[in-house]
C-alpha cells in the first residue's frame, strides 16, 4: 500500500467528499503507477513542479507522455480494457497538488471506450457461463444476470439473506457498496438451482475442505479453500475479467458489466423509479415519496420480466445436472493421476519388502550392504528372505 506522503495527504484531503471505497481504490491505481515510474507520488509532484517552469512548451510533457505509456501498459501487458479508474487516480493526485495534466482528449480512456462495456447477447452469457471452471464462478455470472447488482454488491451476500419465494425465485435486500442505496432485488430459476447445488456441495465437504456448519451465516461467495470468508471485491473482480477473456468477450468488448447493462435492457416497468428500487439505484426526493413501492409489488415487476432474462435453452435442471457431470468428470481426470502415482509408490513398496534380506530376528538390511557380510550372515544362518520367511510359516520347503 502507497505511504501517506505530503502529496499522498493533500490529494486524500481534496477526495474527502468520496465515499472511503473510492479514495482506497485510487490509491490503489496510483501505488502501480508509482510502481511502474519507480518514482514515489512526492518526487512525481516534484517532477511535475520542475517540469512546469520551463520555457519551452515541449519540455512540458514528461510527465503526460509517462501517463500514456503507462495506460498503453496496462491495456497491452495487463489486458486492461477499462482504464478510467487509473487514469482518473492519476489525474485526480495531480489536480489536487495545483498541476493538473495538459492530456489531448484523444489520451483519455473515455475517448478510447465512450460507451464502457457493450451489452452480451445471450449466446455471450452462455460462453461466459461454459469458460467458469468452478460451479461458484457460474453462480457469481448467473447472479449478476439475474440481479442486475454490481460485482462490488456481492460479498456482502450471506445465504442467510436469500428468502425463497417459491417457483424458484429469492429474494434479498442489501446496501449497495458503491452508492449506499438500498436494493430490493431477487433472482430467478437459472440463478437458484445453480446456487443450490454449490450450497449442497458446501454443507457436504470435500476431501480436503470439511462440511460446512452453519452456512446460512457464511457468504454466499466464498474463498474456495476457507469457506467462512467472503471473496473481497477485487478477487470477484479479478476472476470475473479472467473468465471474459477465457469466453472471448475481450474481443467483443464485453465485461463483467455489461451483465448489469444485459439486466437492466430487459427489465422494464411503467416507471424508471421502479426499475431502480430492484437493483439498488438511488431514487430522487420526489421519486421516495411517490414512487416507493412494496416487495410484492417489485416482485410482480420481476416475474413478468423475468423470461426477458433467461439465456439458457435446456430445461434448467437438465442444464445444472450436465454441469455437475461435467464438473465430476474434471475432478475424476484430475485424480487419476494422482491414483496412478499412489498405485506405483505401494507397488514399489511391495517389491523392496519382498526383496529385502532380514539380518537377525529384527534388522533387515538391503544386498548392496556387501557381499563378504551377506555370506558370513548365510553361514551362520542369520539371512533370509521376507519370502522364505512367508514359506516357512506356510509349512514348505524356503
Amino acid at each position: 500500500m502507497i505511504k501517506m506522503t505530503d502529496a499522498i495527504t493533500i490529494w486524500m484531503n481534496s477526495l474527502a467528499n468520496r465515499k472511503e471505497s473510492t479514495r482506497e481504490l485510487y490509491k490503489r491505481h496510483f501505488a502501480r503507477f508509482c510502481e511502474w515510474t519507480r518514482k514515489t507520488p512526492d518526487e512525481l509532484r516534484q517532477h511535475k513542479f520542475e517540469e512546469d517552469q520551463k520555457n519551452k512548451p515541449w519540455e512540458r510533457s514528461t510527465v503526460e507522455n509517462l501517463v500514456r505509456r503507462f495506460l498503453r501498459y496496462l491495456t497491452e501487458e495487463k489486458g486492461l480494457t477499462n482504464l478510467n479508474n487509473p487514469y482518473y487516480a492519476i489525474r485526480s493526485f495531480f489536480s489536487s497538488n495545483g498541476m493538473p495534466l495538459n492530456l489531448n482528449n484523444g489520451d483519455t480512456p473515455t475517448n478510447h471506450s465512450s460507451q464502457g462495456s457493450a451489452v452480451p447477447t445471450p449466446e455471450d452469457i452462455k460462453q461466459v457461463l461454459n469458460a467458469c471452471d468452478y460451479i461458484r464462478d457460474r453462480g457469481i455470472a448467473l447472479f449478476l444476470k439475474d440481479s442486475g447488482l454490481r460485482a462490488s454488491d456481492l460479498p456482502q451476500l450471506a445465504w442467510g439473506d436469500l428468502k425463497p419465494l417459491g417457483n424458484g425465485f429469492l429474494a434479498f435486500k442489501i446496501v449497495t457498496a458503491k452508492e449506499g442505496v438500498l436494493a430490493r432485488g431477487f433472482v430467478g430459476l437459472e440463478t437458484t438451482k445453480v446456487l443450490m447445488v454449490y450450497k449442497k456441495k458446501r454443507m457436504e465437504g470435500t476431501r480436503r475442505i470439511p462440511p460446512e456448519k452453519d452456512i446460512e451465516k457464511h457468504p454466499v461467495f466464498a474463498l474456495l479453500h476457507h469457506p467462512d470468508k467472503g471473496m473481497a471485491p477485487v478477487v470477484i473482480s479479478a476472476r470475473l475479467s479472467y473468465i471474459f477473456r477465457l469466453a472471448g468477450m475481450r474481443e467483443k468488448d464485453v465485461s463483467a458489466h455489461g451483465l448489469r447493462k444485459f439486466w437492466e435492457q430487459h427489465v422494464h416497468a411503467k416507471k424508471e423509479s421502479y426499475i431502480k428500487q430492484l437493483n439498488g439505484r438511488a431514487l430522487s426526493k420526489v421519486e421516495k415519496a411517490y414512487d416507493w413501492l412494496t416487495s410484492e409489488q417489485l416482485f410482480e415487476i420481476y416475474q413478468r420480466n423475468y423470461d426477458n432474462l433467461k439465456v439458457l435453452s435446456t430445461p434448467i435442471a437438465k442444464e445444472v445436472k450436465e454441469l455437475e457431470q461435467r464438473l465430476r468428470r474434471e475432478y475424476e481426470e484430475k485424480n487419476k493421476k494422482l491414483s496412478r502415482e499412489l498405485e506405483s509408490l505401494r507397488e514399489d513398496i511391495r517389491i523392496l519388502k519382498s526383496s529385502a534380506i532380514r539380518f537377525g530376528p529384527h534388522v533387515i538390511i538391503d544386498p548392496k550392504w556387501g557381499k563378504w557380510l551377506l555370506n558370513e550372515a548365510k553361514k551362520h544362518g542369520l539371512v533370509t528372505t521376507v519370502k522364505q520367511e512367508h514359506k516357512k510359516k506356510k509349512g514348505e520347503k524356503p
